[in-house]
């Protein structure tokens, strides 16, 4: 399956899903002869007016086209128009059970959060306890009642509320961490860490991950413990960790054992889930268990922004290093303490 930008081209999935799922969801409260009505050729009209006004993502499979979609608007709801709403959130019944709609509503939230909100909403009928229950378990509980007017007449309807869109995003898209295999695809990890320090290579620090080689991702893997990342079926992220025999880091030389990463990286698509928060976690806890006292580091001196990042983390800088001319750039080294297990 295929997450992407919805685009014009995508009018007849879009009506076909809105169709079949309006059919399913709502029979059991809209008027049987409004449902057998619908027609997708009059509903494809809206698509391409209603994509430039909306952020519209769409679930594509590969023989069957675009079977999902979502959008995110501005809120209509009284009372709430200062929050984003996910206006439409549909999967055809017979992808339904897939994660599908799980993915969708990840991506939607995660452009309200982009967009700089620290809320954001789903409405469903009142009637619709099938949607409302998967809501208020994706973290969104009933936060306001009103009116939806759908061919004159009044239906109930309901605001469900994410007062933390944020890690909604990342409980929507689960993560799965494992030891790296021989078998996994190294030009596809390297291409995806070329690209994912693409931003650093444009400011001037060049990494070794914006340039290395296949087989220097291979050797970084496997000279200690390599991780790789997957959601949703994919590869997202890699990582590799070094337990230290020796010290100092750098100029670094505290008390205790310490294990160090570094060739970590989330595919520029997954980022802003979450993932690499939750990577960090995962390398604490593995740190932990091996007997591990600090958790380290080391990045560029000019990657403010990474500093920033790791510090909201618990990490703090303990000390330099200069792996010129491997790379152009000091290091400063971050660490963080780690408590027993």
């Amino acid at each position: 399956m295929i997450f992407r930008r919805g685009e014009a081209g995508d009018a007849v999935g879009y009506a076909r899903t809105k169709v079949l799922s309006w059919r399913q969801a709502y029979a059991p409260f809209l008027p049987a002869e409004f449902l057998a009505n619908l027609s997708e050729q009059k509903v494809a009209e809206d698509w391409p007016e209603l994509i430039t006004r909306k952020q519209a993502w769409v679930a594509v499979d590969d023989s069957a086209g675009v079977v999902g979609y979502s959008m995110l608007g501005i809120g209509r709801f009284e009372g709430l128009e200062d929050i984003p709403e996910v206006q439409a959130l549909y999967v055809q019944p017979e992808f339904q059970g897939r994660g599908i709609g799980r993915s969708l509503m990840a991506r939607s939230l995660r452009d309200a959060v982009r967009g700089g909100h620290a809320k954001a909403m789903v409405c469903a009928f009142a009637l619709n306890e099938r949607a409302r229950g998967v809501y208020e378990a994706w973290g969104a509980p009933t936060t306001a009642h009103g009116i939806y007017r759908l061919e004159g007449v009044d239906y109930d309807d309901v605001a469900h509320v994410f007062s933390d869109p944020a890690g909604a995003v990342a409980r929507l898209m689960p993560i799965r961490v494992r030891p790296y295999a021989e078998g996994d695809d190294l030009e596809h990890l390297t291409a995806m860490l070329h690209d994912s320090y693409g931003e650093l290579a444009e400011k001037g620090m060049h990494f070794l991950a914006t340039h290395q080689s296949a087989e220097v991702t291979r050797e970084r893997l496997t000279s200690d413990h390599g991780f790789i990342v997957e959601a949703e079926g994919r590869t997202v992220g890699t990582v590799s960790m070094y337990l230290q025999d020796e010290l100092p880091y750098g100029d670094w030389a505290p008390e205790g054992a310490v294990a160090s990463f570094g060739q970590f990286a989330v595919d520029r698509e997954y980022q802003g889930f979450g993932i690499g928060t939750r990577v960090i976690g995962f390398l604490e806890d593995f740190a932990r268990a091996k007997g591990m006292d600090w958790l380290a580091l080391d990045t560029a001196v000019p990657a403010e922004h990474l500093h920033r990042y790791y510090e909201g983390l618990g990490f703090a800088v303990v000390g330099s290093a200069d792996y010129r001319p491997v790379v152009n750039y000091p290091s400063v080294v971050m660490a963080k303490r780690l408590g027993g297990v």
